[in-house]
C-alpha cells in the first residue's frame, strides 16, 4: 500500500510537471494563446495513454510476471497503434477549437513543414521514453522495498537466532547454579537460603532485563559478580577467584548475556576442588571499546564429553550475527592455564 501511494505521487508530480510546462515556455512569446495551451495538452493525450495502459495493465500482467517477450511484443504494438491514430488529434482540435486554421496559421512556418514522418518519428520517440521513465519508477521503487524488506528480514532473523542462542545459554546456567545450591544444602542451609535469593536476583535479570537483548554494562557485570559469588560458596581455600572491573559504574549498553558462557567454562573446566586453582575476571574501556578477559587454571581430569565448547560456539556466533568483522577473539591456552581476551566496540549511547 505505502509503495502504491510513493508511486503515484511520484507520478503525480512528474506529470504536472509536464501539464504545466506549456504554460511556462509559452509565456512571454509572441505565439502564446491559452487556446494554444489547450492544443498542446491535447498532444499530450496519445503519450498519457501510453503511460495509463503501460502504468495500470501491461507492467503487472505481463512484465512483473516474467513475460518480458509478451510485454515487448504488446507495448511494440501499443506505441504503433497509438502513433499511428495520431492525425485523429487533427481532428479532435477542429472539433474542440472552432478557430484551429487560425491558430495554424499564426504557427511558426517552420513547424507548420515538418513532414509527418518526421513527426511521427518524434511520437515514437516520446513514446518509448515515457515507457521507460515509467518503467525505471516502478524498478527503482521496488527495488527500495525489496531492500526494506530483506532488511526486516535480516533483522527478524537476527533476533530469532540471538534469541535462541541466549535460550541456551540460560538453562545451561541454571542448572550448574541449582548443582551448587543442592550441594549446599547438606553442610550449611543458611548459606544455602541466602543463595536461594542471589539466585531468584539472577532469574530476574534473566527473565526480564536479558529479554530486551541488551543490558547496561554496569547491570551485566552486577549479574557476572553475584553469579560468581555463587561460585564461591562451593569451593574451599584453595580456590582462589580475582576481579578487577573497571566498568562497574558505567552505563552504556551492551548485548546481555555477552560473557556469561566464558565465566561458566572457566568455573567449569578450570577448577580442581583436590588442587590450588584459579579464575581471574578482567574488565575495562578504552577508547569506545570494552575489554573482557578471563582466564583460569585448567582442570587435569576432564570427560571428552564435558570439553564439547559449546558455551563458546555459541559466542562466537552470537559475536558474529551482532558485530560482524568488528570484534576480536583470542583464545590464549597452555598446559596449565586457559585465558581468553574479547574486545568488543561500543555504542555513544
Amino acid at each position: 500500500m505505502l509503495k502504491n501511494k510513493r508511486e503515484n505521487i511520484a507520478y503525480l508530480i512528474i506529470w504536472s510537471i509536464v501539464i504545466a510546462l506549456p504554460v511556462y515556455t509559452l509565456q512571454g512569446g509572441r505565439e502564446f494563446s491559452q487556446m494554444r495551451v489547450y492544443m498542446e495538452w491535447i498532444r499530450l493525450i496519445p503519450f498519457l495513454l501510453i503511460f495509463v495502459i503501460n502504468n495500470s495493465i501491461l507492467v503487472p500482467q505481463l512484465l512483473h510476471k516474467k513475460r518480458t517477450l509478451y510485454y515487448l511484443i504488446l507495448v511494440t504494438l501499443l506505441v504503433t497503434c497509438v502513433t499511428l491514430a495520431s492525425p485523429l488529434l487533427k481532428f479532435l482540435q477542429n472539433v474542440v477549437f472552432d478557430s484551429f486554421e487560425q491558430v495554424q496559421r499564426t504557427a511558426p512556418r517552420r513547424a507548420l513543414a515538418r513532414s509527418s514522418e518526421y513527426k511521427m518519428a518524434t511520437n515514437i520517440l516520446i513514446s518509448f521514453l515515457v515507457i521507460g521513465f515509467n518503467n525505471a519508477i516502478k524498478l527503482l521503487i521496488q527495488r527500495e522495498e525489496e531492500e526494506k524488506l530483506r532488511e526486516q528480514k535480516d533483522k527478524i532473523h537476527l533476533q530469532t537466532e540471538l534469541s535462541f542462542l541466549r535460550n541456551q545459554i540460560s538453562p545451561h546456567f541454571f542448572m550448574n547454579t541449582l548443582n551448587n545450591i543442592h550441594a549446599l544444602i547438606s553442610f550449611d542451609t543458611g548459606q544455602a537460603q541466602k543463595s536461594v535469593i542471589q539466585l531468584s536476583t539472577l532469574m530476574r535479570h534473566l527473565l526480564n532485563d536479558s529479554q530486551t537483548g541488551t543490558s547496561t554494562i554496569k547491570e551485566e557485570f552486577e549479574f557476572i559478580k553475584s553469579y560468581i559469588n555463587l561460585m564461591r560458596i562451593r569451593f574451599y581455600d584453595n580456590v582462589k577467584i580475582t576481579l578487577h572491573l573497571d566498568v562497574e559504574q558505567n552505563n552504556r549498553t551492551i548485548p546481555s548475556l555477552l560473557f556469561t558462557s566464558l565465566v561458566e567454562n572457566a568455573f567449569k573446566y578450570g577448577i580442581d576442588d583436590t588442587k590450588e586453582s584459579f579464575v581471574t575476571v578482567t574488565a575495562n574501556i578504552k577508547n569506545d571499546e570494552l575489554f573482557f578477559e578471563i582466564s583460569n587454571s585448567k582442570a587435569e581430569v576432564q570427560h571428552e564429553e564435558e570439553t564439547t565448547g559449546l558455551g563458546l560456539i555459541n559466542l562466537e556466533k552470537q559475536l558474529a550475527l551482532l558485530y560482524g568483522d568488528h570484534y576480536n577473539l583470542d583464545i590464549i591456552e597452555t598446559e596449565k592455564t586457559y585465558c581468553v581476551n574479547l574486545k568488543i566496540p561500543l555504542n555513544n549511547d
